[in-house]
């Protein structure tokens, strides 16, 4: 999406000949967004970009966190295992979002992190133990 805008902003500056305008953007593809709304076109457009977002997630939940494969038999254990990954999947973006805010994304990935506190560790001497 950014080249196509690029060129064609290209265009508008008249950086590039139309011939070569239009030669790239048969290249470019398009998409066509048919809606109900009434909403301005970029605002759809929006809204349509957003629902990544959603997918990201649900792709997380399926591949990253293993919640995807249900062996359940009754509605309750069912409902019960979607909650978990809601709460998994809750945690996941929380920490996500951390790492965005002080810039340690491109370093640290989310599964680092939970994998680096996912251990569990005994420390103690002859009188006490102490889980970790």
């Amino acid at each position: 999406m950014r080249r196509k805008r690029q060129f064609t902003q290209s265009m508008m500056k008249k950086r590039i000949e139309y011939d070569e305008f239009k030669e790239r953007l048969e290249k470019a593809g398009r998409i066509l967004i048919i809606s109900n709304l009434n909403k301005d076109c970029k605002e759809i457009f929006e809204m349509y970009k957003s629902r990544d977002i959603v997918e990201k997630h649900f792709d997380t939940v399926k591949n990253m966190l293993k919640a995807d494969i249900l062996y359940l038999r009754d509605e309750y254990s069912v409902f019960s295992h979607i909650f978990a990954a809601y709460l998994s999947l809750y945690g996941y973006c929380k920490i996500e979002n951390m790492l965005r805010e002080r810039s340690l994304f491109d370093k640290i990935s989310p599964m680092d992190v939970l994998e680096r506190f996912s251990s569990v560790f005994i420390i103690g001497d002859e009188n006490r133990k102490i889980i970790t």
